[in-house]
C-alpha cells in the first residue's frame, strides 16, 4: 500500500512540474517544491524531465561560476588601485629631500622628506641665521615619540607651512637622544618660563641662539 501511494503521490508531482518550467530563469515556486519532493521520496523523472533538470542544474553553475569569477576580478581590480595608490602617495613624499638625509639619527631620517629645509643642529645653520638676520626655529623630539610624529604629519608634513617656515626661519631639527645637552638647555628654559615641558619640544632662538 505504502509503495501504491507512492507511486501515485510522484505521478502527481510530476504532472506538476513540466520541462519548459524548467527552462525559465528564475524557476517558478511550484516547480521547486515539486523537485524537493520528487527528490525526497526517491522518485524517477522521465527523460524529457531529467533533461530540462540537467539544464537548470548546468545553468546555476555556470551562474555561480561566472559570478566569482567577476568577485575575484573586483577584488584584484581594488586590490591594485590601492597598491597603486600608496605607492602614488610615497612617491608624492619623496620629491623633497633635505639635509637631514645625510644624518646618522633615525629620528633626523624620519624628517628627511619633508619641505621643510631642515637643518640639523650645526655652523651651517648658525651661520645662515646671522648671515640672513633670522630667527631659528628649533624643534626637538626623538624616534618613537608619538607626539612627534603626529606634529610631523599635520605641521611639517604641510607644504603650505613649510613655504612660511622656509621663508621667514632657518629649521633645525635636533634628536634629543643624539644631543641630550642641547636639549637640557632649552628644556630648562621652557620649564623655567612654562612650568612644564615635554616632546616634541619648539623654541625660536637668536641667530646667536639665546631663547
Amino acid at each position: 500500500t505504502l509503495s501504491i501511494n507512492r507511486m501515485l503521490l510522484c505521478r502527481r508531482l510530476l504532472s506538476s512540474v513540466t520541462t519548459p518550467s524548467l527552462l525559465r530563469s528564475p524557476l517558478p515556486q511550484p516547480a521547486r517544491l515539486a523537485l524537493a519532493s520528487l527528490s525526497r521520496l526517491r522518485c524517477q523523472p522521465p527523460l524529457s524531465l531529467r533533461a530540462g533538470m540537467s539544464n537548470m542544474s548546468l545553468r546555476t553553475v555556470t551562474s555561480s561560476s561566472s559570478s566569482s569569477s567577476s568577485d575575484q576580478a573586483d577584488s584584484n581590480n581594488s586590490n591594485s588601485n590601492s597598491s597603486s595608490s600608496v605607492d602614488a602617495m610615497e612617491d608624492e613624499a619623496k620629491r623633497f629631500v633635505n639635509r637631514l638625509a645625510s644624518e646618522q639619527s633615525p629620528y633626523l631620517l624620519q624628517h628627511k622628506h619633508n619641505p621643510v629645509d631642515w637643518y640639523p643642529w650645526g655652523e651651517e645653520a648658525f651661520a645662515k641665521a646671522r648671515k640672513e638676520n633670522k630667527l631659528i626655529f628649533l624643534s626637538v623630539g626623538y624616534s618613537t615619540c608619538h607626539w612627534c610624529h603626529v606634529m610631523e604629519h599635520e605641521s611639517f608634513e604641510n607644504e603650505s607651512i613649510a613655504a612660511i617656515m622656509n621663508e621667514h626661519f632657518v629649521s633645525v631639527k635636533v634628536d634629543r637622544e643624539e644631543r641630550p645637552d642641547v636639549d637640557k638647555v632649552y628644556m630648562a628654559f621652557i620649564q623655567a618660563t612654562q612650568g612644564g615641558g615635554g616632546w616634541p619640544m619648539n623654541v625660536f632662538l637668536t641667530p646667536s641662539l639665546k631663547p
